[in-house]
């Protein structure tokens, strides 16, 4: 009465089943990549909800009886989704073993996180699609579709459903391996980016294989964008300097033409000798300021002040400071950086009519 009509290779996925109940948690800590607390909580969840099912299920059929459990479809069912959730846990653990091997190690913060590479995702993405067909295949045997026909037709269902399908998921496969390969855009980089019209600093949080998770350095909050999309777009990768010294930053002051030049050298050598004293002003203090006459126009000289920053994550906030400071010792010095309206040059005034 309680022999249950199981094949050699459904009791190995039963007994796979208790392990993998007992184990869910750190396996899914391992290898999961997820930082979402919740998200791998309602996993977590998921994962032993259809263990419990499956035990349950099994009691069910050995109290049943082997005739009454063969027509017992939800055991069925349930075995096929068993065989999914192991093949998708043998996905992510060649994921993060192909990730581990050939990954790259980045700092993000003050943590080194490893991270997808060309070859890391390209081979994952081959050992997707191979347990991904077997897992297939065996599910379609645990189904009962034992024919070659049946196999096969269901198979080129599958086949048809990714093929008019394509337009939607491949792109941004092939972008984000483009991106990847380029090393163009990689967990922890800063980036400058348009998005809605508007340039926006933004530091690359997650890569995955359809989309790049973005974190809003300025208003703190996350965006999401397609692979494709973001490799069809200009992008500015900040934390890639063209030398040693960092990133040159600029900031951009219209002066009036009758404030001497030699008076806005020494206002701005001023501001910045005091933010040298500022710890919690992050830029480059080895290297000299350059102070530039950029432009000028109808009203006012344009002068530009360049500097060097490594820590372009706070490249918004030490734009910011500095700004603050210029301003305080503008006014110490009496150099006003309001753009005037009108200029009178001595001597050059318009004659009356």
């Amino acid at each position: 009465m309680f022999n249950l009509p199981l094949t050699h290779f459904e009791a190995l996925l039963l007994a796979s089943n208790v392990l993998l109940f007992i184990f869910a948690k750190p396996l899914l800590s391992r290898f999961l990549k997820n930082d979402d607390a919740s998200q791998h909580a309602a996993s977590l969840n998921a994962f032993r909800g259809l263990n419990v099912l499956m035990l349950l299920t099994v009691g069910a059929g050995a109290f049943l009886g082997a005739e009454q459990a063969q027509r017992f479809w939800l055991l069925k069912i349930l075995l096929v989704l068993l065989t999914a959730y192991c093949f998708y846990l043998l996905i992510q653990i060649s994921a993060w073993q192909l990730r581990k091997h050939y990954g790259n190690w980045q700092t993000v913060g003050e943590e080194q996180v490893l991270t997808d590479s060309y070859k890391s995702r390209l081979f994952s993405l081959m050992s997707t699609a191979a347990l991904a067909v077997l897992g297939l295949i065996s599910a379609i045997q645990i189904a009962g579709f034992s024919s070659l026909l049946q196999t096969t037709g269901v198979l080129g269902f599958v086949g048809v459903f990714l093929a008019l399908t394509q337009a939607s998921w491949l792109p941004d496969i092939f972008g984000g391996l483009v991106l990847l390969n380029a090393r163009m855009v990689e967990e922890g980089d800063v980036l400058l980016i348009r998005l809605h019209g508007e340039p926006t600093t933004c530091s690359v949080h997650k890569t995955k294989l359809f989309h790049t998770e973005l974190l809003d350095l300025a208003d703190n909050h996350r965006i999401m964008i397609s692979n494709e999309q973001l490799r069809r777009q200009p992008l500015h990768n900040l934390a890639k300097f063209a030398s040693a010294k960092g990133l040159r930053e600029q900031l951009h002051f219209k002066i009036g033409y009758d404030t001497p030049e030699a008076k806005v050298r020494s206002m701005f050598s001023a501001a910045f000798a005091s933010a040298e004293q500022n710890p919690e002003i992050l830029y480059e203090r080895q290297h000299p300021i350059e102070v530039r006459l950029e432009d000028t126009g109808d009203n006012a000289l344009e002068w530009m002040v360049c500097y060097y920053i490594k820590n372009v994550r706070q490249r918004l906030l030490t734009r910011q400071q500095l700004r603050e400071v210029i301003l305080l010792h503008s006014l110490e010095h009496r150099v006003s950086l309001a753009t005037p309206t009108l200029v009178q040059i001595s001597g050059q005034m318009p004659a009356d009519s």
